[in-house]
Protein backbone atom coordinates (compact mmCIF):
# COMPACT_ATOMS: atom_id res chain seq x y z
CA UNK A 1 0.00 0.00 0.00
CA UNK A 2 1.04 3.53 -0.80
CA UNK A 3 2.24 5.87 1.86
CA UNK A 4 0.91 9.24 2.55
CA UNK A 5 3.23 11.68 0.54
CA UNK A 6 5.08 14.31 1.77
CA UNK A 7 5.20 17.55 0.53
CA UNK A 8 2.32 20.57 -0.33
CA UNK A 9 -0.19 18.17 0.04
CA UNK A 10 0.40 16.81 2.95
CA UNK A 11 -0.34 19.22 5.87
CA UNK A 12 -3.75 19.37 5.24
CA UNK A 13 -4.29 16.05 5.72
CA UNK A 14 -1.47 14.95 8.63
CA UNK A 15 -3.02 13.05 11.31
CA UNK A 16 -7.02 14.44 10.84
CA UNK A 17 -10.06 11.75 11.61
CA UNK A 18 -13.26 11.57 10.73
CA UNK A 19 -15.15 10.18 13.80
CA UNK A 20 -13.30 7.46 14.93
CA UNK A 21 -11.90 6.66 11.07
CA UNK A 22 -8.22 8.53 10.53
CA UNK A 23 -9.18 10.68 6.89
CA UNK A 24 -7.13 8.83 4.65
CA UNK A 25 -7.42 8.19 0.43
CA UNK A 26 -8.22 4.22 1.03
CA UNK A 27 -10.80 4.88 3.89
CA UNK A 28 -12.71 7.63 1.65
CA UNK A 29 -12.58 5.28 -1.75
CA UNK A 30 -13.71 2.03 0.86
CA UNK A 31 -16.58 5.03 1.83
CA UNK A 32 -15.61 3.55 5.09
CA UNK A 33 -15.96 7.72 6.27
CA UNK A 34 -18.44 9.48 7.90
CA UNK A 35 -20.39 12.79 6.33
CA UNK A 36 -18.77 15.30 4.67
CA UNK A 37 -16.05 13.08 3.31
CA UNK A 38 -18.27 10.51 2.04
CA UNK A 39 -17.41 8.40 -1.17
CA UNK A 40 -20.68 10.11 -2.82
CA UNK A 41 -19.54 13.80 -1.99
CA UNK A 42 -16.19 12.92 -3.27
CA UNK A 43 -17.58 11.31 -6.90
CA UNK A 44 -19.89 14.58 -6.76
CA UNK A 45 -16.60 16.79 -6.22
CA UNK A 46 -14.88 15.10 -9.08
CA UNK A 47 -17.97 15.60 -11.38
CA UNK A 48 -18.72 19.67 -10.48
CA UNK A 49 -15.01 20.84 -9.23
CA UNK A 50 -12.18 19.23 -10.89
CA UNK A 51 -14.18 17.81 -13.77
CA UNK A 52 -12.28 14.24 -13.20
CA UNK A 53 -15.03 12.17 -12.13
CA UNK A 54 -13.50 9.52 -15.46
CA UNK A 55 -10.66 8.44 -12.80
CA UNK A 56 -13.08 7.28 -10.40
CA UNK A 57 -15.04 5.36 -13.31
CA UNK A 58 -11.99 4.08 -14.23
CA UNK A 59 -10.75 2.09 -11.54
CA UNK A 60 -14.49 1.22 -10.66
CA UNK A 61 -14.39 -0.11 -14.45
CA UNK A 62 -11.78 -2.19 -13.49
CA UNK A 63 -13.02 -3.38 -10.12
CA UNK A 64 -16.23 -4.39 -11.91
CA UNK A 65 -14.38 -6.31 -14.57
CA UNK A 66 -12.04 -7.88 -11.94
CA UNK A 67 -15.01 -8.95 -10.11
CA UNK A 68 -16.57 -11.07 -12.87
CA UNK A 69 -13.87 -13.71 -11.76
CA UNK A 70 -13.48 -14.27 -15.57
CA UNK A 71 -12.48 -16.94 -17.49
CA UNK A 72 -10.30 -14.14 -19.09
CA UNK A 73 -10.30 -15.99 -22.27
CA UNK A 74 -13.77 -15.73 -23.10
CA UNK A 75 -15.36 -13.49 -25.83
CA UNK A 76 -17.37 -11.91 -22.68
CA UNK A 77 -13.39 -10.61 -21.05
CA UNK A 78 -12.13 -9.46 -24.87
CA UNK A 79 -15.09 -7.67 -24.69
CA UNK A 80 -15.34 -5.70 -21.64
CA UNK A 81 -11.59 -5.14 -22.06
CA UNK A 82 -12.23 -3.68 -25.20
CA UNK A 83 -15.17 -1.20 -23.37
CA UNK A 84 -12.59 -0.38 -20.94
CA UNK A 85 -10.28 0.67 -23.32
CA UNK A 86 -12.36 1.80 -25.96
CA UNK A 87 -13.83 4.44 -23.21
CA UNK A 88 -10.57 5.23 -20.67
CA UNK A 89 -7.95 4.74 -22.21
CA UNK A 90 -7.20 5.27 -26.61
CA UNK A 91 -6.07 9.03 -26.72
CA UNK A 92 -9.06 11.17 -27.20
CA UNK A 93 -11.74 8.44 -25.67
CA UNK A 94 -14.73 9.97 -24.21
CA UNK A 95 -13.18 10.20 -20.94
CA UNK A 96 -9.63 9.64 -21.13
CA UNK A 97 -8.04 9.07 -17.84
CA UNK A 98 -4.83 11.02 -17.36
CA UNK A 99 -1.90 8.51 -17.69
CA UNK A 100 2.10 8.68 -18.58
CA UNK A 101 2.07 7.88 -22.19
CA UNK A 102 4.64 5.08 -21.42
CA UNK A 103 1.71 3.56 -19.18
CA UNK A 104 -0.52 4.20 -21.83
CA UNK A 105 1.39 2.70 -24.67
CA UNK A 106 2.18 -0.28 -23.00
CA UNK A 107 -1.46 -1.33 -21.78
CA UNK A 108 -2.52 -0.82 -25.38
CA UNK A 109 0.31 -2.93 -26.58
CA UNK A 110 -0.54 -5.91 -24.77
CA UNK A 111 -4.43 -5.60 -25.30
CA UNK A 112 -4.89 -4.76 -28.66
CA UNK A 113 -1.58 -6.45 -30.58
CA UNK A 114 -0.93 -9.75 -27.79
CA UNK A 115 -4.88 -9.83 -26.82
CA UNK A 116 -4.01 -9.83 -23.06
CA UNK A 117 -7.52 -9.96 -20.95
CA UNK A 118 -6.41 -10.87 -17.80
CA UNK A 119 -7.30 -7.92 -15.08
CA UNK A 120 -3.40 -7.89 -14.08
CA UNK A 121 -2.96 -5.94 -17.46
CA UNK A 122 -4.97 -2.71 -15.87
CA UNK A 123 -2.80 -2.55 -12.43
CA UNK A 124 -0.11 0.26 -14.00
CA UNK A 125 -2.58 2.49 -15.37
CA UNK A 126 -4.98 1.79 -12.42
CA UNK A 127 -2.25 2.60 -9.84
CA UNK A 128 -0.92 6.02 -11.93
CA UNK A 129 -4.61 7.03 -11.53
CA UNK A 130 -5.07 6.16 -7.57
CA UNK A 131 -1.71 7.86 -7.20
CA UNK A 132 -2.90 10.92 -9.32
CA UNK A 133 -6.57 10.88 -7.23
CA UNK A 134 -4.31 10.44 -3.77
CA UNK A 135 -1.97 13.11 -4.59
CA UNK A 136 -4.21 15.73 -6.27
CA UNK A 137 -8.05 15.44 -6.27
CA UNK A 138 -7.91 13.80 -2.78
CA UNK A 139 -6.07 16.81 -0.59
CA UNK A 140 -8.23 19.42 -2.93
CA UNK A 141 -11.56 17.16 -1.84
CA UNK A 142 -10.16 17.89 1.50
CA UNK A 143 -9.88 21.37 1.19
CA UNK A 144 -13.43 22.06 -0.77
CA UNK A 145 -14.82 20.12 2.13
CA UNK A 146 -13.07 22.40 4.48
CA UNK A 147 -13.61 25.77 3.12
CA UNK A 148 -17.65 25.18 2.43
CA UNK A 149 -17.18 24.04 6.29
CA UNK A 150 -15.64 27.66 6.97
CA UNK A 151 -17.29 29.63 4.61
CA UNK A 152 -19.22 33.03 5.85
CA UNK A 153 -22.47 31.32 4.65
CA UNK A 154 -22.02 28.14 6.42
CA UNK A 155 -21.48 29.97 9.79
CA UNK A 156 -24.13 31.94 9.57
CA UNK A 157 -26.52 28.82 8.60
CA UNK A 158 -24.61 27.08 11.65
CA UNK A 159 -25.37 30.28 13.91
CA UNK A 160 -29.07 30.20 12.75
CA UNK A 161 -29.71 26.62 13.47
CA UNK A 162 -28.49 26.58 16.84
Amino acid sequence: MATQASGPNTPILSGKTVGEKRLTFQALLANELDAPYTLAAFEEFLRVREHSEENLEFLNAIKAYRATGGPWDSAEAKAAVATIVQTYVNPGSPKEVNCPNIVRKKLLEDVQAAGMTDPDVFTAAENKTLELMRLSSFPHFVRWIEGKANSPQDRVQGAGAQ
